[in-house]
């Protein structure tokens, strides 16, 4: 089994590997991590302490070095320096953070689904904008698998 450090190690060397003229690291200050490209900030996880754990409370990473494994990289370096576990905040109409949380958590694209369903309900208007007034919930579903890339 790998340990977490040989996780994040791995991650920075294959992008390092693959973007030979780039050197991607990983910082930690306090319950912030920062994913640094040659001395520039290319992404960010922020966290707040909530019952013993570390709640994330903002999440990006910059477009151009998304789906390179930096966000799980953040979170790795932020739960091995702070030693505290990290849970997501309200990630329901993120469908990045879905993705991410699903991924990290081993849950199903029904529990994907079934948040980001719930977070549209709760967006004030955006399904009446989205679909009409008339809207169902078949529509709203049939929406948000779309969003998620769910067959």
């Amino acid at each position: 089994m790998i340990t977490m450090n040989e996780y994040i190690k791995a991650i920075l060397t294959e992008l390092n590997n693959k973007e030979p003229d780039n050197n991607y690291q990983i910082a930690v200050q306090g319950n912030t991590a920062m994913a640094m490209l040659n001395g520039r900030q290319v992404g960010v996880v922020q966290a707040e302490e909530h019952n013993e754990m570390l709640q994330v409370q903002w999440a990006e990473v910059s477009e151009e070095h998304q789906r390179k494994g930096l966000g799980s990289a953040m979170y790795s370096e932020l739960e091995n320096a702070t030693g505290m576990k990290l849970t997501h905040g309200d990630i329901r109409t993120s469908v990045g953070a879905l993705k991410l949380w699903r991924k990290r958590l081993g849950e199903t694209e029904q529990w994907m689904l079934d948040l980001y369903v719930d977070g549209l309900y709760q967006s004030d208007g955006f399904l009446e904008d989205e679909l009409g007034p008339d809207f169902t919930d078949e529509q709203a579903e049939q929406m948000a698998r779309e969003d998620l890339g769910i067959n």
